[in-house]
């Protein structure tokens, strides 16, 4: 299968995912840790799937142990960018939560690009608990790729943001949440955001 990533999404040339190949298919299939959705000129996809871009290897899969240095360090610098106004010492605790309490209990999916990871999505439930890309890969399409493969996995999603981290409400606006409530969070007092993307 040969999948070309364009900033329109991810274009179909063939279709396999063992042994798969109706490409009329329309809703969610599941199989294990794999996923595939197909909508008309744009598919999301979601583990052990290998995608050619150019000279790159572009893989979405499920996030294993030996990833959390990886995934730490790609929070930590999108989080620079998308959250100046937290200090050293929230962004510290933090980091010891993702990988002690938050990880432990989400289904997250890792980016990987030549192997290394560039990216993850991380679920509870229906809520998108962290969506981060590394600062040298933002803006290649890598974030609507990792929401297309939660969008496959769940009907509905919700999403929490910082009413000042404008770029990520830019960005889930963009792919379909709509605002449904605001207000403070507790340990910073800073203005939060609720989104949610709905089943029509």
């Amino acid at each position: 299968m040969e999948v070309r990533h364009t900033q329109q999404g991810f274009q179909l040339q063939a279709l396999f995912v063992m042994g798969v190949s109706d490409n009329s298919l329309t809703t969610p299939w599941v199989r294990g840790d794999t996923c595939l959705t197909i909508w008309p000129q744009k598919v999301g996809l979601c583990g052990n799937i290998v995608q050619k871009r150019e000279a790159s290897i572009l893989t979405i899969r499920e996030y294993q142990d030996r990833d959390l240095s990886e995934l730490l360090e790609v929070w930590y610098q999108a989080s620079l960018i998308a959250h100046p106004f937290l200090d050293e010492a929230f962004l510290s605790q933090e980091r010891e939560n993702i990988a002690k309490v938050y990880l432990p209990i989400t289904e997250t999916w890792i980016y990987l690009s030549e192997g290394k990871v560039v990216g993850f999505i991380s679920l509870i439930g229906n809520e998108v608990g962290a969506i981060f890309v590394e600062p040298a890969f933002q803006k290649q399409g890598i974030g609507s790729a990792l929401m297309d493969c939660a969008r496959a996995l769940r009907e509905e999603l919700e999403v929490d943001v910082f009413k000042a981290n404008r770029g990520g409400r830019r960005f889930y606006e963009r792919y379909g949440f709509l605002l449904e409530r605001a207000y403070i969070h507790e340990q910073t007092g800073q203005p939060m955001l609720s989104f949610g993307l709905r089943e029509s």
